[in-house]
């Protein structure tokens, strides 16, 4: 199983004093922004709290499949110092935020099961998760091939209409660009293999994790991460990037155009297009019958 933390923002207790003094100063005819203010600050405390509470990252969800055989690890954020508890199954542990919010456990390994196990993580709040199976976990990435759906395959229409199978479950990770290079979460959630979770998932990845649910009869849980014509740097870490000169060259000149304008990127943009339709006009053989053809 994988997945990454979601750092929970800070508690931001606000100028309570500050907007009293203000009121004050101002008389009867501020008591109304006094009010208000109050109502601002008591709604930001009570979200701040909310945000405090046990978390788990999107990879743990309803529906989801954990890997049968190895010790699963379980983690996530909280409130620094709080006190968590997880159960999965009839397995628990316990564990303690450190300073920055972030938590561990791992449990003992389990047996593939087709009926649901009990998953419920405990602090200030609970999270209790539901429908959850322990059988084959596999992650599905690359390009275009593994980006390729199934309602783009052969026999698509009647491969989509018998896409049910109930112990087959998707993750599909939805796109980003968002930077840092390797950020804390993903979004997404698991569905149930179906007619409509099923068609815009990828093909391979589809057929691959029908053909274990059917030799190894255990349920299966693919996540589903591609994008086509990406480059193998946009799949690596930071820290790998800078662990070699070529890394370090890639990773320099992507702090550079992150560092651009937008001002300099539609520049730079133009200035692509130009250069493009100056390479196809120089290289591409017209026939005046056919107009069109190389």
């Amino acid at each position: 199983m994988i997945g990454l933390l979601v750092l929970p923002p800070k508690n931001t207790p606000g100028l309570l004093a500050v907007g009293i003094m203000k009121a004050l100063r101002h008389g009867a005819r501020t008591m109304r922004f006094l009010a208000a203010f109050l109502c601002t600050v008591s709604a930001s405390l009570v979200a701040s709290a909310a945000r405090a509470d046990v978390s788990l990252p999107a990879v743990f969800g309803h529906h989801m499949v954990l890997q049968q055989g190895r010790t699963l690890p379980v983690w996530g954020e909280a409130a620094p110092g709080e006190q968590i508890t997880v159960e999965v199954g009839d397995a628990k542990k316990e564990a303690t935020a450190d300073k920055d919010g972030r938590w561990r456990v791992v449990l003992p390994a389990m047996t593939a099961s087709f009926d649901p196990v009990r998953f419920v993580v405990r602090g200030k709040n609970e999270i209790a998760l539901t429908d959850v199976l322990i059988g084959e976990v596999w992650l599905a990435s690359g390009q275009s091939n593994m980006e390729w759906t199934l309602s783009k395959a052969d026999n698509a229409a009647e491969e989509v209409a018998n896409a049910a199978f109930p112990a087959l479950r998707l993750f599909r990770v939805v796109r980003t660009e968002k930077v840092p290079l390797q950020p804390k979460d993903v979004e997404g959630q698991w569905a149930v293999s179906s007619p409509e979770t099923a068609a815009e998932f990828s093909a391979v990845a589809y057929f691959f994790g029908r053909r274990l649910l059917s030799s190894l009869n255990v349920p299966v849980g693919l996540i589903g991460t591609y994008w086509g014509g990406t480059p193998v740097e946009a799949w690596t870490s930071e820290r790998g990037l800078k662990s070699n000169p070529e890394g370090q060259r890639l990773l320099a000149g992507l702090n550079k155009k992150l560092a651009e304008t937008p001002a300099q990127r539609e520049a730079a943009f133009a200035a692509y297009e130009q250069a493009a339709a100056t390479w196809e006009e120089n290289n591409t053989q017209h026939d005046g019958s056919n107009e069109g053809e190389v």
